[in-house]
């Protein structure tokens, strides 16, 4: 319930800014904050709420603990970080809406216009962008935005560090899990592995919202997203979340499958460098552009996942035939009958 009427703010903040019309028009397609934020995380955080459940947890070592307990306020960090690293982003190189904006008037005029002649075909979706960039529709910084900025602005702030710091919760949660069924020996119920399942398939729709919002937001183009850091980042989380979940959930197969796409991954990338290393060059520019938060985080999950990928091996306990027994000893033969 907190996490929607915290969500509900946003579109609350748009409608006390923009023309009624307007703002409509922008909730309505901006659907990462008015559909998944109203729908899906809220559902997300209340199954999260109702299923989380460690078992066994102090079965745990006591300096393991302490390390997962690290671990989360390092997580949680991040979440409030990444938070203010995506504003970064966005005053730097992503188009800000009008609604951003305490004046909107010429920036909502200025985009109005542009979406116009994008429909009409009079200018393309690159150059509609670069001419509402151009015109000065942004902040210098963020002692601007807080001066500049409206109520929408800054709310949505909040709502991304919300975001981030349940999405940082639900992947220690994931990796605490695994910590508890391989080395805690715990039995995890199938409400709680059918709990995390639900609330990952949850947030994993926020993809294909962001993908319409960022859409229609660039006046119809998704070229820029080979520089939307965040969005990039977010895929890698999703990767190593759903890797640390398989792992909870079987570990049979993970290794096969994580080999294979490792290897398979790698072989790829060899030859296409030795042969076309051009197709490399996004890559290479997205990591040479990373910010240090999000290289933080992408190295602090990393380090998890391979953790846990390695847990159901380090902690398997050897095959009995090859277990070190000590000789039985030679039976003694029974006594024979007594003589008289």
């Amino acid at each position: 319930m907190a996490a929607y009427l915290v969500a509900a703010g946003f579109p609350a903040a748009v409608l006390s800014t923009l023309p009624f019309a307007d703002a409509v028009r922008w909730i309505q397609n901006n659907i990462t904050f008015s559909i998944f934020m109203l729908t899906a995380f809220p559902v997300s955080v209340g199954v999260f709420a109702a299923r989380t459940h460690l078992p066994r947890w102090d079965a745990l070592p006591r300096w393991l603990r302490y390390i997962l307990w690290g671990t989360l306020a390092v997580l949680v960090v991040l979440g409030c970080a990444g938070a203010l690293d995506d504003l970064r982003d966005a005053i730097e190189h992503r188009v800000i809406e009008p609604y951003n904006f305490t004046d909107y008037r010429e920036a909502l005029a200025l985009e109005s216009a542009l979406r116009e002649d994008v429909g009409q075909e009079l200018v393309g979706p690159l150059d509609a962008r670069w001419f509402y960039q151009a015109a000065g529709t942004t902040f210098s910084g963020g002692r601007d935005w807080l001066d500049r900025g409206s109520a929408a602005a800054h709310w949505a702030l909040v709502v991304n560090a919300m975001a981030g710091v349940f999405v940082a919760v639900f992947i220690w949660y994931s990796a605490a899990l695994a910590c508890c069924r391989y080395l805690g020996r715990a039995h995890l119920p199938p409400a709680t592995l059918d709990g995390v399942l639900l609330v990952y398939g949850l947030l994993a729709t926020w993809f294909p919202m962001r993908l319409y919002s960022e859409w229609y937001i660039n006046f119809q183009s998704l070229a820029h997203l080979a520089r939307y850091s965040a969005f990039t980042l977010l895929v890698l989380l999703a990767v190593a979340v759903g890797a640390i979940i398989a792992v909870v959930h079987t570990s049979g197969t993970v290794p096969k499958v994580f080999a294979a796409a490792s290897a398979g991954a790698g072989m790829i990338i060899g030859v296409i460098g030795k042969i076309e290393p051009r197709y490399l060059q996004p890559i290479a520019e997205f990591v040479e552009g990373l910010s240090p938060v999000t290289f933080l985080t992408i190295h602090v999950i990393a380090l998890i996942v391979s953790v846990i990928l390695a847990l159901p091996w380090l902690t398997e306990r050897p095959p009995a035939s090859i277990q070190l027994r000590e000789p039985a000893e030679p039976k003694k033969p029974p006594d024979g009958p007594a003589s008289h």
